[in-house]
């Protein structure tokens, strides 16, 4: 029996992470003082579309089909070889001359704040001849869910941005569900409204946000819900009116983190999860996954 596919379409980036164990670390920043630590470092492949397939990976059997650009460089071998190890289809990343890998340089903080510098960033999107390469592939696998990160929209050409409406347009008709990360977080200013979204994308089956980023995009009615769980269960019904499948993702304190699902209008799924001994790090995606499965999208 052939594996179930989701496209996922995204940024790949090579990660340079460190944690920072002491407390009063950010503090000292904010304050104008150095911070000197020995600190714990790690390199790791990064960027939305291979967080969410390492997350698909680690939570179900669909496996990601990845349409992405990396550079000419040993980062984007590096990105391609390691893709390939775990058995996933490379050839939908698109290697154009002349431009460098992305890059993220990562540090943690004790209270799971995160700083994120980007030295170097891939071109956003990919060639008309690449894309029709791919649809060609993807139309094959007849994927069940279409996973589209805000960030190929983000600062991206007006002709990547007609090329991705026809991969949505193409995913749609081969039967697939389009869902849109609301990424990054402050979307509203970096891409535009969801009204923006439609337009671009054509008929969207269901976005996934985080709480700050849909109190932006979504006008909540008058008497609405306090509170971080009533505003997420009920910004994931409102936008599950809107697309099919709505899915809020907040942080309560320090310590935990949560996710209302909402199908057709009504709440199907609450999660709420410790952050104790955990890493921010793609807790978001793996989350989304378990939202994906819960809707049945997957």
């Amino acid at each position: 029996m052939a594996d179930r596919v989701c496209v996922v379409i995204g940024d790949l980036s090579v990660d340079f992470l460190s944690t920072v164990d002491e407390v009063d670390a950010a503090p000292r920043l904010a304050d104008g003082r150095d911070v000197n630590v020995d600190s714990g470092s790690q390199l790791r492949i990064g960027g939305t579309a291979w967080l969410f397939s390492e997350a698909l990976m680690d939570k179900s059997d669909t496996r990601p089909l990845i349409l992405s650009t990396v550079g000419e460089d040993l980062a984007g071998e590096f990105i391609r070889s390691h893709v390939a190890s775990v058995g996933l289809a490379s050839e939908g990343i698109e290697v154009p001359t002349g431009f460098a890998t992305s890059t993220c340089s990562m540090t943690y903080f004790a209270d799971k704040q995160r700083l994120m510098l980007y030295p170097s960033s891939a071109p956003k999107g990919s060639s008309t001849e690449h894309v029709n390469q791919f649809l060609t592939v993807a139309q094959q696998r007849s994927p069940t869910c279409t996973w589209l990160s805000g960030h190929t929209v983000n600062k991206s050409s007006a002709e990547w941005r007609k090329l991705l409406r026809l991969v949505c347009d193409s995913m749609r008709d081969a039967g697939s569900r389009v869902v849109v990360d609301l990424v990054p977080h402050r979307f509203r200013e970096a891409v535009g409204e969801l009204d923006l979204v439609d337009g671009l994308l054509g008929v969207v089956d269901g976005v996934v946000g985080e709480l700050p980023t849909l109190l932006e995009l979504v006008d909540l009615p008058a008497g609405h819900a306090r509170g971080v769980e009533g505003q997420m269960k009920q910004l994931a019904e409102l936008t599950s009116r809107r697309y099919r499948l709505g899915v809020v993702q907040g942080r309560f304190d320090q310590g935990s983190y949560g996710q209302a699902v909402a199908l057709d209008g009504d709440l199907i799924s609450w999660q709420r999860e410790p952050l104790a001994g955990r890493s921010l790090r793609g807790l978001g995606d793996q989350l989304s996954v378990d939202a994906l499965i819960v809707a049945q999208f997957l």
